[in-house]
């Protein structure tokens, strides 16, 4: 499975095992109004870099239903198994505009 990640990511990045976004994954404006606390808030997550994805272990569990609930499926994996940890890089930027920011 790991080799099969390593090739799609490879194909979308030129790297086995990371993908990145440049640029604005998130961008949002957000008007705060709480206990005397009124502003402006601008959100953004950008540049992200998510590293060492084809690094998957046990257990694996792809679309298994639950017993007690069989209209629901159970997906869950390890990521990070190994030498190399699985990572998560971005910017965050908070821009604040009004009286107590």
């Amino acid at each position: 499975l790991n080799k099969v990640v390593a090739g799609i990511t490879e194909s979308f990045s030129g790297k086995a095992g990371e993908l990145f976004f440049l640029g604005d994954v998130i961008d949002k404006n957000v008007t705060i109004n709480l206990n005397g606390l009124n502003a402006a808030l601008a959100l953004s997550v950008s540049n992200v870099t998510i590293s060492n994805i084809d690094s998957l272990g046990s257990p694996i569990a792809i679309l298994q239903p639950f017993d007690s609930m069989p209209s629901s499926l159970n997906n869950s994996m390890t990521v990070g198994v190994g030498p190399d940890m699985f990572n998560v890089s971005f910017l965050l930027k908070i821009r604040g505009k009004g009286e107590e920011v």
